[in-house]
């Protein structure tokens, strides 16, 4: 006898093209297996400015604290390392040694290579030899080995665990800036959306 298929309830999330590719959509699957009722719907920008405010259920933002809306909570803090392709550079010791490889620059994000060389107080460092605009293209950019760039290890983790980038002067770093996720009011009593914040939540702390 025929069953109709399950109606899905459906929760959509805004975020960031490079957070969707290199951790949301990765991480997936096991909320499909745990949820197959759940509908998970994307809308990713390039550009935080460009979100639909208040047109998705939940909001995923990159920054800091005193820019997030008042009932933003966070998701995971982050840290950046610079990082390549194995086959670009041989053993990198020093400062000395990374300002010798061309260097990848996303710009528009909240961190670059000025505010990462300003906490060690380092100078010498040359311009930029590729110029992108996500960490998705910097990544790419990096595997495909044409310079080091400057990413989040929580973010870019297949692509280190696959040995397809490798972090050079892993240094501890600290940065004020964090995703957050904050859910719309309309939202915040479905039950679905709260399942889909405690995953997100759960996922997050094993990064």
């Amino acid at each position: 006898m025929f069953q109709p298929a399950r109606e899905r309830k459906t929760v959509s999330v805004s975020c960031t093209t490079s957070f969707a590719q290199l951790w949301l959509v990765p991480q997936l699957k096991g909320f499909h297996a745990a949820h197959p009722d759940i509908a998970v719907q994307i809308t990713s920008t390039l550009w935080p400015d460009d979100y639909l405010t208040g047109k998705t259920d939940i909001e995923i933002h990159f920054g800091r604290t005193a820019q997030m809306k008042p009932k933003a909570k966070l998701l995971m803090p982050i840290r950046f390392v610079p990082v390549c392709a194995p086959a670009l550079s041989g053993p990198v010791a020093d400062f000395d040694d990374l300002w010798k490889l061309p260097l990848i620059e996303t710009v528009g994000a909240l961190y670059g290579w000025s505010r990462w060389t300003r906490q060690f107080s380092v100078s010498g460092r040359q311009a930029p030899a590729f110029i992108v605009d996500s960490m998705i293209l910097a990544q790419t950019t990096a595997i495909a080995g044409l310079g080091v760039a400057l990413v989040s290890p929580a973010l870019c983790h297949d692509a280190l665990s696959s040995d397809q980038i490798h972090a050079v002067l892993d240094l501890p770093t600290q940065v004020e800036d964090c995703f957050y996720f904050s859910v719309m009011d309309s939202a915040a009593d479905r039950p679905a959306v709260k399942v889909l914040c405690d995953w997100l939540e759960d996922a997050a702390s094993s990064h």
